[in-house]
C-alpha cells in the first residue's frame, strides 16, 4: 500500500491496490488504473478477474514481487 501511496501522488498517473477497496477494484476492471498491485492469488486466483485482465484489460507487464516467499537461494 505504501508504494500505491506514492504512485497516487505522481501527476497523470493512477494506481490501485486490487482488494483494497469496492471503488479501486471498479476501477481496475473498468480499464481506470494505470499500475495495479496485487496479490498473484488475488489476481488471478479469481476466475473473474483472470478472464478480466485476459480479455478486457490491455495489460503490457506484469510484474509479481513475492520475495518474502523465497526461503533459499
Amino acid at each position: 500500500m505504501d508504494q500505491v501511496a506514492y504512485l497516487r501522488s505522481i501527476s497523470n498517473l493512477t494506481a490501485a491496490y486490487k482488494g483494497s477497496s469496492d471503488e479501486d477494484d471498479r476501477n481496475i476492471l473498468d480499464g481506470r488504473v494505470d499500475i495495479v498491485y496485487g496479490s498473484p492469488e488475488a489476481l488471478v486466483g479469481n476466475p473473474e478477474w483472470r478472464e478480466s485482465m485476459r480479455s478486457s484489460l490491455e495489460v503490457s507487464t506484469i510484474v509479481i514481487d513475492e520475495f518474502h516467499t523465497i526461503a533459499t537461494w
